[in-house]
């Protein structure tokens, strides 16, 4: 989750731009499948060690979270 300031929801344009800011600081570091979202301030990837220790130090990072899965949501659930 990016760390953005202000209030919620944030605009689509603030969130792009943090995102933009965060791919900026990531650049030359490896990192694949890269996933943004509109209305969320989030991006998601699987990082290398490298790009970690980036995201773990960067002030643009408000958490990391590992990926998991998650049961299916249905009807009645």
């Amino acid at each position: 989750t990016l760390a953005i300031p202000g209030a919620q929801p944030l605009p689509e344009d603030v969130i792009r731009d943090a995102q933009e800011r965060l791919l900026d600081a990531l650049r030359g570091t490896r990192y694949t499948g890269l996933r943004r979202y509109q209305n969320l301030p989030q991006v998601a990837l699987t990082a290398g060690p490298d790009a970690l220790e980036v995201l773990l130090a960067s002030p643009l990072v408000a958490t990391i979270a590992p990926d998991s899965l998650a049961k299916p949501m249905g009807p009645g659930r």
